[in-house]
């Protein structure tokens, strides 16, 4: 999940907060192993320092799409994330699991 971040005042904390929305388009033959896979995430996500929101989401009308919203303290804790060991295994599994590239989109408040 890499691509240039962008960061506004949005926390209690007075740090920039760091919002996300990842899509991931799995190969139709792998849904079953990535829903798995991905699903571990969010228990290990939420308990590590800094997370604010960790979410999965399954698109409604096709199971192969996956939608991760992510609320993050800082920049910091973000990127002690991305360098989590079920990250680093995920990126080793792109194409495994992925029938595109994943799309990051970073998210500003209006």
């Amino acid at each position: 999940m890499s691509g240039v971040v962008i960061r506004f005042r949005y926390s209690a904390w007075g740090k920039f907060m760091v919002v996300l929305a990842v899509t991931i388009r799995c190969r139709k033959e792998k849904v079953e192993v990535a829903n798995n896979f991905f699903a571990a995430f969010v228990p290990r996500a939420r308990s590590e320092s800094g997370c604010v929101q960790y979410d999965l989401f399954h698109a409604k009308d096709d199971p192969s799409v996956f939608h991760f919203f992510e609320k993050w303290a800082d920049q910091e804790s973000y990127d002690l994330h991305s360098r989590q060991p079920y990250l680093i295994e995920f990126r080793a599994r792109f194409e495994e699991l992925l029938a595109e590239p994943n799309r990051v989109l970073y998210l500003l408040p209006i």
